[in-house]
């Protein structure tokens, strides 16, 4: 009677490999993700210092098309039941943070951005957010204001909070892709805190919303260069990508090794289906007075910041 050879023998050289790039590899990408991150903070830093410069300042370029009718300021503003403003505006400012020369600027240059290529940002202010994190009380009213348009969800929502000194970049579905959440930490990070640290509210806010049209519509000159600066560090380091590569092929081997031997075994292999999830689509409610949101929806999507 022969001896039976053992089916469980398995090709250690595969996995010997596969455990040093789970080790080593990343640990390189941590490393080199961490260098880069180190020297593209350093100058940015060492810019914010000069508060007093207003090289990155640029006026909004669109706001001489719209009339003076369209920059009226209003006196209040209203809250339906759930303690949500109502959007007359796509300039909310509640808690009276602009001059009446910036609201009726940022007033004209975001409703022209609507006009002309469909997308919606708006910006609101409170006094405080009475309790409440801004990350939900931004995304109640982005979702209730519909902002941008509908299957598009081209819009986005600035809300500053006074009290707390917090600050919100909510993004739509359809701004997710290119206002990133890394970007908008930049908006925040590079262009709000350092203006509102200097007690440039408006200044900030405007500067703010430029970047986030200019990064939404692919308008280069509305980007501030402390925004664009370290756009590369985005990507993944090269050792992380080869690491997922080879991975991956590691892994393929593994499964089709494993189906081969089940068959030479005289074993069937049983499928496994999987079936994605539907996206959910987020109902929300509708806004009045002069400006409405086109149907927009938001997923949470953006970046915190305080000042």
């Amino acid at each position: 009677m022969g001896v039976e050879k053992s089916k469980n023998k398995q090709p250690l050289f595969p996995l010997i490999i596969m455990l040093a790039m789970m080790i080593g590899i990343p640990v390189m990408g941590i490393r080199e993700s961490l260098k880069e991150r180190k020297d593209s903070l350093e100058p940015e830093n060492i810019s914010q210092t000069n508060l007093s410069s207003e090289e990155d300042y640029v006026p909004l370029t669109q706001a001489d098309s719209f009339s003076a009718e369209s920059a009226v300021r209003p006196q209040t503003y209203s809250i339906d039941g759930k303690g949500l403003y109502i959007l007359t505006g796509p300039v909310m400012d509640t808690a009276r943070v602009l001059s009446d020369s910036e609201y009726a600027q940022l007033n004209s240059f975001l409703m022209n951005l609507s006009s002309t290529s469909g997308a919606q940002i708006a910006v609101l202010t409170v006094n405080s957010l009475n309790g409440k994190s801004i990350e939900e009380y931004s995304l109640k009213h982005a979702e209730k204001w519909q902002l941008g348009q509908k299957g598009v969800d081209n819009g986005a929502l600035l809300t500053v909070a006074m009290a707390e000194h917090g600050v919100r970049i909510e993004t739509g579905y359809g701004t997710e892709g290119t206002l990133t959440d890394a970007k908008c930490s930049r908006i925040i990070r590079n262009v709000i805190v350092p203006k509102f640290q200097a007690g440039k509210y408006g200044e900030g806010i405007i500067l703010a919303v430029e970047n986030m049209a200019g990064i939404i519509t692919s308008d280069e000159s509305l980007v501030s260069s402390s925004v664009r600066s370290n756009s590369s560090s985005e990507s993944l380091p090269l050792p992380v990508i080869i690491f997922i590569g080879l991975f991956c092929c590691l892994y393929i081997y593994a499964i089709v090794h494993a189906i081969l031997r089940a068959k030479k075994g005289g074993f069937t292999t049983g499928g496994v289906h999987y079936t994605p999830s539907s996206f959910h689509s987020h109902s929300s409610f509708g806004g009045g007075g002069g400006f409405h949101g086109g149907g927009g929806g938001f997923g949470g999507g953006g970046a915190s910041g305080h000042w």
